[in-house]
């Protein structure tokens, strides 16, 4: 992964550090920053090991859009700059009392007002009343995403992205296949980022295979790449040619 967008230095964008959500949720900063990685895995397949931002020294660097990490002197990411959008999506998996401490967080920066300082036993007692007042939101929320992504996809049937990462043949590639050897697939429901339900296309995986299998005993080595007359040239990661 290759990364050169350099973040701006005086951004007017509200975001809220890796290190602070720490501070917010009790959470070691290196433990936040760990499930931000997996949350951008996910949602636009950044791998931290294949960051290579050690020339980005001293330097805010633009992962996602809306996604900042910060690079200390020694090419390190020291924290990790989230919008409010990347911050929700981060915090679903916490728990509720956690959650409403980012949210109220959150409140602050926009508003432009300072949450009062508070010992910390009236601090708990805030956390745990904002807590029993976004509790029922945040519940349905989480039972419909629950809700959508148990079961809408059929048994033994696959994403694009699963089998993209599985069998190496790229996204267009594979829906070409998909078409070119009627592999069956369909549309299920799905939550997207930021909760909104769309129609995701699956494959019948046993299915792809065989016709991928099919398709790499018909085609042609061409160097680096194949050739195959219902797909053109392709290029696939991982298959082992037979000696």
């Amino acid at each position: 992964m290759t990364i050169n967008n350099v973040a701006a230095p005086n951004s007017v964008v509200t975001k809220m550090s890796s290190r602070e959500i720490a501070e917010l949720t009790g959470k070691r900063p290196a433990d936040v920053i760990r499930d931000i990685w997996v949350m951008l895995g996910q949602l636009y397949s950044l791998n931290k090991d294949d960051a290579n931002l050690r020339h980005d020294k001293n330097q805010q660097v633009i992962l996602a859009e809306g996604v900042i990490a910060v690079i200390d002197s020694r090419g390190y990411i020291s924290e990790l700059l989230l919008d409010r959008r990347h911050t929700e999506i981060l915090i679903t998996g916490y728990d509720v009392v956690r959650r409403a401490a980012v949210i109220d967080r959150w409140f602050a920066l926009e508003s432009g007002t300072e949450l009062p300082q508070l010992s910390k036993m009236e601090m708990i007692a805030a956390i745990a009343t904002n807590a029993a007042r976004n509790e029922k939101r945040l519940v349905v929320m989480e039972q419909k995403m629950e809700h959508l992504e148990q079961g809408t996809i059929p048994v033994g049937y696959q994403g694009y992205s699963y089998l993209k990462a599985t069998y190496g043949l790229s996204d267009a590639k594979s829906r070409q296949l998909v078409m070119a050897w009627s592999v069956p697939h369909k549309k299920v429901p799905h939550v997207a980022p930021g909760g909104q339900v769309i129609q995701m296309s699956v494959v019948h995986e046993e299915s792809f295979e065989k016709a991928l299998n099919q398709m790499m005993r018909e085609a042609e080595q061409r160097g680096s790449q194949w050739y195959h007359p219902k797909m053109g040239r392709f290029s696939i990661n991982g298959w082992k040619t037979a000696a």
